[in-house]
């Protein structure tokens, strides 16, 4: 009767050894997820921004050479 108490716990030890592993290795999977989804956002929110500074510089309609030169820079980012 000891050893099967013994066999038990030892079984119980190691099932509750694998689903603290299981539990630790979701945490990790989401948090790469979320920081994959934050990456996504800050780009697509740069994009947004610099598309809005591409349509207010046009829409002043000067061409003066800083203009081009900013506008210039904005597609720059726009593209990298």
């Amino acid at each position: 009767m000891g050893v099967l108490a013994a066999v038990i716990a030892v079984l119980l030890a190691v099932v509750t050894i694998l689903s603290h592993r299981a539990l630790t290795y979701a945490v990790v999977f989401k948090d790469e997820a979320s920081d994959q989804w934050a990456f996504y956002q800050a780009k697509s929110i740069k994009s947004h921004t610099l598309a809005v500074g591409q349509d207010l510089l046009g829409a002043l309609g000067t061409k003066t050479a800083a203009i081009k030169g900013v506008h210039a820079r904005y597609e720059q980012e726009r593209k990298r």
